[in-house]
C-alpha cells in the first residue's frame, strides 16, 4: 500500500491529543515520554504484524481519513493568517510605526 505520512501522522496525533490531553504541554517542555509511551503501546512493534490500514484503525478507531489532516492544515495556516489579520486590524498604529501604513 501507499503510505501517506502527513495525513497518518495528523490522525495519530489527533488521537493522542484526545487520549492524552497533557501531551502538548509535555512536548512544549521537551518531555517526549507521554508521546513515546502512546506510540509504543499503539504503533511501534505492530507494523510487521498488521497492515498500515489495520494499524491505523486499531490505533485511532477509524481508517485513514482527511478530517484530522484538514484540521491540522487549517490550524497551522489559516488560523495563523486570521490571527495576524486580526492583530493588524486591532493595532493600526503598528502599520504607521513600521512604515507599512
Amino acid at each position: 500500500p501507499v503510505f501517506f505520512g502527513d495525513p497518518v501522522a495528523a490522525q495519530l496525533f489527533a488521537t493522542i491529543r484526545r487520549e492524552r490531553p497533557d501531551v502538548v504541554d509535555a512536548l512544549s517542555r521537551g518531555d517526549f515520554a507521554p508521546l513515546l509511551a502512546w506510540l509504543r503501546q499503539n504503533v511501534h512493534g505492530r507494523g510487521r504484524l498488521v497492515t498500515t490500514d489495520q494499524l491505523l484503525i486499531d490505533a485511532t478507531g477509524s481508517p485513514l481519513g482527511s478530517d484530522a489532516f484538514k484540521a491540522h492544515l487549517m490550524a497551522r495556516y489559516l488560523d495563523a493568517e486570521r490571527s495576524l489579520v486580526e492583530f493588524v486590524e486591532t493595532h493600526p498604529k503598528l502599520l504607521v510605526l513600521t512604515g507599512a501604513g
